[in-house]
């Protein structure tokens, strides 16, 4: 009788994780089905932060697959990278990501805003623009 109550307990909680997930689950699978040509496109074009640099007209609006490392609020780096600095478009969107032992950035799929430069001290500073869509 012990056993039968508990395998019943294992069920409803079972029954009550699916219901719980389900919103999420369909959600995910939809976000991923219309991220699916983007990411494609993000990959095939293979666009650098040098790239955009080089050709900033040419990258605006276009997806990219960065690996992006952002230690705290305001600082955001391109492959960890501290002299290859960027700008969110929507500032607090991507998510923190410090880094660890083997790995200084995460991979997120993004889209390219544009260049932006500032001058500190006589020294022109370039930053790329970027808008987040999503950590991959």
């Amino acid at each position: 009788m012990a056993a039968a109550l508990a395998g019943i307990a294992v069920a409803a909680c079972l029954l009550a994780w699916a219901i719980y997930m389900y919103p999420f689950l369909t959600r995910q699978r939809a976000m991923t089905a219309t991220m699916a040509p983007l990411l494609n496109e993000a990959r095939s074009l293979k666009i650098t932060y040098e790239s955009v640099l080089a050709f900033p007209y040419q990258t605006i609006g276009k997806p990219a697959v960065w690996c992006i490392q952002k230690p705290e609020q305001g600082r955001i780096y391109y492959r960890g990278d501290m002299n290859k600095k960027i700008m969110e478009d929507s500032p607090g969107e991507i998510p923190l990501f410090v880094g660890g032992k083997h790995s200084a950035c995460t991979d997120m799929l993004v889209i390219i805003k544009g260049v932006k430069t500032n001058t500190v001290g006589g020294y022109k500073a370039a930053f790329v623009s970027i808008q987040f869509v999503s950590q991959i």
